[in-house]
């Protein structure tokens, strides 16, 4: 199948396609190889996993930060299976078994409260994507992160309007889907 999943299967070294979420594999493999590149990394919205075990898989330390209640803003909708099973619980069985992996089962503000300023090589984002939640996120994170910031989702709610207020030279890392990068 020319162009579809399973060609970017081969391409990514640490494929699982039983962990359900919203990244395609282009997007996975570009986390993977810049993960490759970095000493420490922090992941802001972890869902079940999916973007975590293509961090996990490079061996570097991950950070997941997350509550696992799913966000508000779409907890009546893309969200709604969190309201009635144990996200943690699902997370822990896609990707406990990583050494690397370290759990902050909290709200980001509250987790990022425990990082320095420019202590973290790589931080992706892609928690809550509504407006002021999204800001307050890059408002936590972005004096944390040393080298690249990145996040999800670019054209999804407010994710680009943030982007574009805060004036920082964010890139849209074509051809992969809707990831954006700030390189610090």
């Amino acid at each position: 199948m020319a162009g579809g999943l399973m060609d970017h299967a081969q391409d990514y070294k640490c494929p699982d396609p039983e962990i359900e979420g919203w990244m395609g594999w282009n997007e996975l493999q570009w986390l993977h190889d810049r993960a490759k590149e970095m000493n420490a990394i922090v992941e802001v919205g972890s869902w079940k996993g999916r973007s975590t075990h293509a961090l996990l898989a490079t061996g570097r330390p991950v950070i997941a930060v997350d509550h696992f209640k799913g966000s508000a803003s779409q907890i009546n909708d893309v969200h709604q299976w969190a309201k009635f099973n144990d996200l943690y619980q699902a997370f822990k069985q896609n990707v406990g078994r990583f050494q690397n992996l370290f759990v902050m089962k909290m709200e980001s503000e509250k987790a990022a409260e425990f990082f320095k300023d420019k202590s973290v090589d790589m931080i992706l984002i892609d928690g809550d994507h509504e407006l002021e939640m999204f800001r307050k996120d890059m408002e936590a994170w972005f004096p944390k992160c040393r080298k690249l910031l990145c996040g999800h989702d670019l054209y999804f709610m407010d994710v680009g309007e943030v982007l574009r207020e805060s004036e920082l030279p964010y890139r849209y890392e074509n051809p992969v889907e809707s990831i954006w990068s700030i390189r610090l």
